[in-house]
């Protein structure tokens, strides 16, 4: 027992260890401060706060020397680690300065020297409680990608096609990030980029064709994401199919739905569109029969759980094979209302039934 003890404590340790910036007590730098994040002493709080206040203002007049000047007129460690935190937050909400991403790389190599001990262990082991530098090396890293973003939505305005013709030789992780500036685009641009796309697929990569569906919510956007998109991103897709009227919408997840390993989502998706008498509706039912997907249709019928859904269930009973009628119990056993209860009792004396279904609708 005791070398049981011995091994969960040395495993214990090295998950800690290997936290972001865990460290035993007697590995704190010299000077630290250990508090709990509940027990924040109030002066240095307020004390933060003027501070931070302070050091914004100078950045928004492009003084970054006289910001830092304010930080740094804090002797309190905490406090100068909180009006640090106060301050990233801030300059990541406003719009970004020259000023404010030079005190950001400033920040980013102030040593940590505020911890609070790690709440999940009994051990003396303790975390950083604001981690500015860390802070600051995020909110420059944010910027970045901004700047790189408003790069490409300038691309994609001036000409579509050269900007298509870039990014096809730029490395693999720009393509997420000329993404982002698909949002942004208005729809005339938004068109003129969808066509250049359609002409120099081989240049457009996955992220970009699902962009461009989520931004112009059309049929045609949709159908090129279906054929370019990886599926990663077409699982990201399915919930903006919603904006698309039943009739393409369901033709496009039935697209979808024949990549096997989409089908079940696709499948999913078709849920809220399976009002009483629609093609959606009627899709869900014919998947009960289905070896693969009939649990899965029976999961999403039931994400309804309305009596329309208890009705449709039942009309399809007299008709439906001994699979079908497996997954429709396990459709009305998920809805659990008095109605699907009612119809679930009935279906148990169905001679049609599996006797293994049947055992365990008995329980």
């Amino acid at each position: 027992m005791f070398a049981v003890r011995c091994l969960l404590t040395l495993i214990l340790a090295l998950l800690l260890a290997g936290s972001a910036g865990a460290r035993p007590l007697a590995l704190l730098p010299a000077g630290a401060v250990v508090v709990a994040p509940e027990d924040l002493p109030i002066a240095a709080t307020e004390a933060a706060k003027r501070a931070a206040e302070g050091a914004r203002q100078s950045i928004d007049g492009h003084d970054d020397a006289a910001a830092w000047a304010a930080l740094q007129s804090l002797d309190d460690p905490l406090a100068f680690e909180l009006a640090a935190a106060e301050l990233i937050a801030a300059l990541q909400a406003g719009g970004g300065s020259a000023a404010g991403d030079r005190l950001l790389a400033r920040l980013a190599d102030v040593p940590t020297r505020v911890f609070h001990r790690h709440a999940e262990s009994a051990a003396h082991w303790y975390l950083p409680l604001f981690d500015v530098a860390a802070r600051a090396k995020s909110a420059l890293a944010l910027r970045a990608r901004a700047q790189q973003r408003e790069v490409w939505r300038g691309r994609f305005e001036a000409d579509p096609s050269a900007a298509l013709g870039a990014l096809g030789g730029a490395g693999m992780g720009e393509g997420p990030i000329a993404a982002e500036a698909v949002p942004l685009l208005g729809a005339k641009a938004a068109l003129s980029l969808l066509a250049a796309a359609k002409s120099a697929p081989a240049s457009t990569p996955s992220p970009l064709w699902r962009a461009l569906a989520e931004r112009l919510k059309s049929a045609d956007a949709f159908s090129q994401a279906a054929e370019h998109a990886s599926e990663a991103d077409l699982l990201a897709l399915l919930p903006a199919s919603a904006a698309l009227p039943d009739r393409e919408a369901l033709q496009w997840l039935d697209r979808i739905g024949r990549r096997p390993d989409l089908a079940s989502a696709a499948l999913l998706a078709i849920a809220p569109r399976a009002t009483p008498g629609s093609p959606a509706l009627a899709r869900l039912i014919d998947a009960l029969d289905d070896p693969a997907l009939g649990a899965t249709a029976a999961s999403a019928l039931a994400r309804r759980g309305s009596s329309d859904e208890v009705a449709a269930l039942s009309a399809s009973i007299p008709r439906a094979s001994p699979l079908a009628l497996t997954h429709i119990a396990l459709a009305l056993r998920l809805i659990g209302t008095a109605e699907a209860d009612r119809a679930l009792a009935a279906l148990r004396e169905d001679p049609r039934l599996p006797d293994t279904v049947r055992r365990e609708l008995s329980r």
